[in-house]
């Protein structure tokens, strides 16, 4: 026998193969050991086909119920077409014929008869032990080739915790200023056909070009997609909103959620537009911004618009990495407005202390309002 065109799946449907798998004898192991000899090629899938022999689980391979079923049952109506061969039906003429021509067959033709039919038969269960198999190996290769996609890709986090921020250059010359509190899960290495990384809160991104790589960022139920331009993306767990804001060249943002309450086509934005996406609605809208007040952070430019003293708490939190305890009544009818580039917590608070009437202690990393 010549195994020289042999593949994967015609190992497995050989059934001289399959016998010296399942149940080797020293006689099989020469033989094969001899066509491996003779073709050391064809030792990996050899191997391979071994292994799916070897590890085959029938309860998993992927044959559903209902397909075994009609394979056996296709199995019995030929097996039981054969059984009616050798005691057919007396009032079937064409059936009795073939009897009494089987009768006039010599002993030795009868036993060549019956040699054939069990062959026949034995062919039948091949064809259904093969059926198995190649579902197995199916099976089998198709857990294998997932896992090694899994493999495959490997990523890096980069993290920015409250009070500081990251700046960080990927291979493809991208930069990219991490905002407090936030992080980027990063693919190791870019795929062929995109640049795909996952942002949790909040960066400010300038694309290097590459038209035949889309810049892609996906960011809770939004994907950002752009070849090469800069914009930012604010879209933290806590807040009830994602924004994207370019401030040079084209984005596209899109849903990529499943939960879609309205079916809407990716949103185009240029420089000066943001999307902001509502994560109630799953509605995305385009607007106008001023640029202070979007890009402010990436500049050290401490930045309130008409904010509340919670909104100016929960920002100094975050800015500076401190905690608050408030021992006191605040006033809550002030808004406030304005920045500070560049200045400590302690400077700030000065500031504010005159908006909103109250005295504050610094220590440490707890800053406690009387």
């Amino acid at each position: 026998m010549d195994y020289r065109g042999y593949k994967l799946l015609d190992f497995l449907m050989d059934e001289d193969f399959q016998q010296w798998v399942l149940f080797p004898t020293q006689t099989s192991d020469v033989f094969w050991d001899k066509v491996i000899r003779k073709d050391p090629d064809k030792k990996v899938i050899i191997d391979q086909a071994k292994a799916i022999l070897g590890s085959i689980d029938y309860k998993k391979t992927g044959i559903s119920e209902l397909d075994k079923k009609s394979i056996l049952t296709d199995v019995q109506a030929r097996i039981n077409a054969e059984r009616l061969k050798e005691k057919p039906v007396a009032s079937n003429k064409y059936v009795a014929s073939e009897v009494n021509e089987d009768n006039n067959l010599s002993a030795v033709q009868r036993l060549a008869r019956k040699k054939e039919r069990a062959r026949f038969l034995r062919g039948i269960a091949a064809t259904l032990i093969g059926m198995v198999i190649v579902a197995s190996a199916l099976y089998f290769s198709g857990s294998q080739s997932q896992e090694t996609e899994t493999i495959a890709v490997e990523y890096l986090e980069k993290s920015s915790l409250k009070g500081e921020k990251s700046n960080i250059k990927l291979s493809d010359g991208t930069k990219i200023k991490l905002n407090s509190n936030s992080k980027l899960i990063i693919p190791k290495q870019f795929s062929d056909h995109e640049r795909k990384i996952e942002l949790i809160g909040e960066a400010y991104f300038e694309v290097s070009k590459d038209a035949s790589r889309p810049f892609i960022i996906t960011s809770n139920d939004i994907k950002t997609v752009v070849l090469g331009t800069s914009f930012n993306v604010r879209a933290y767990p806590s807040e009830n909103t994602i924004q994207v804001a370019v401030a040079e060249g084209k984005v596209s943002v899109e849903k990529i959620t499943e939960e879609l309450t309205v079916d809407q086509d990716p949103i185009l934005l240029s420089p000066n537009e943001m999307a902001v996406y509502s994560k109630e609605t799953h509605i995305a809208n385009k607007e106008l911004f001023e640029p202070i007040e979007v890009f402010a952070w990436k500049d050290g430019i401490l930045y309130f618009k008409d904010a509340d003293i919670y909104e100016a708490i929960e920002k100094l939190e975050q800015w500076y990495g401190v905690t608050f305890i408030i021992k006191t009544q605040l006033n809550e009818d002030k808004d406030l407005s304005g920045s500070f580039k560049n200045r400590s917590l302690e400077a700030v608070l000065d500031g504010l202390s005159y908006v909103f009437g109250f005295d504050f202690k610094i220590d440490g990393k707890v800053v406690t309002l009387k």
